[in-house]
């Protein structure tokens, strides 16, 4: 039963793959089979899998205009790949997240995998940087002083937020930025 269960969760993410790729592409339907086969084989753990959907899921989202979205899927993809050690998908993730931003944040404590990325992403035009941090950020003690960065500071606390959590982030070029 495990193993048509598996087999199962393997064709619903062909499916996906399937329908994002069709002419014309039907994106919900690719959605909701990535997330069908991704609630299968996260059931089942089967990692390499899993890893595998949330590629072609992000690179769906990164079709339709959903860059955040895409970037956390392939990010959480790099990051299972980058774990087991899965070279060659390895590759094609950092390339489709190369094609969302162009400034990745490494924890410290991620020190192999800030190696992997620059191995993967040298020579293209991008940023790796090793967090420096340690801790939390400095919290602004006087409250008078104006906040000169406000809109920034939402977007910083999300990507403080996923260096703490996944140990790297993507910080992903906003539409306004990327038509400029």
């Amino acid at each position: 039963l495990h193993k048509e269960r598996s087999h199962h969760a393997r064709a619903l993410k062909l499916l996906g793959d399937v329908t994002a790729a069709a002419s014309p592409a039907d994106p919900a339907v690719a959605e909701d089979s990535y997330r069908q086969a991704l609630a299968l084989a996260d059931e089942l753990a089967l990692r390499p899998l899993t890893a595998q959907t949330l590629l072609g899921l992000g690179r769906l989202y990164q079709q339709t205009g959903r860059r955040t979205e895409a970037a956390d899927r392939l990010a959480d993809a790099l990051l299972l790949l980058h774990d087991m050690g899965m070279r060659p998908w390895l590759s094609s993730t950092a390339d489709a997240l190369q094609a969302l931003s162009q400034l990745f944040i490494v924890a410290r404590s991620k020190r192999a995998l800030y190696d992997d990325l620059q191995r993967e992403l040298g020579g293209r035009p991008v940023t790796i940087i090793l967090d420096r941090r340690e801790g939390e950020r400095r919290r602004r003690t006087q409250s008078e002083a104006p906040e000169r960065r406000a809109g920034d500071r939402r977007r910083q606390a999300t990507i403080d937020a996923a260096v703490r959590t996944r140990g790297f982030a993507i910080v992903v070029e906003t539409e306004r930025a990327a038509s400029a």
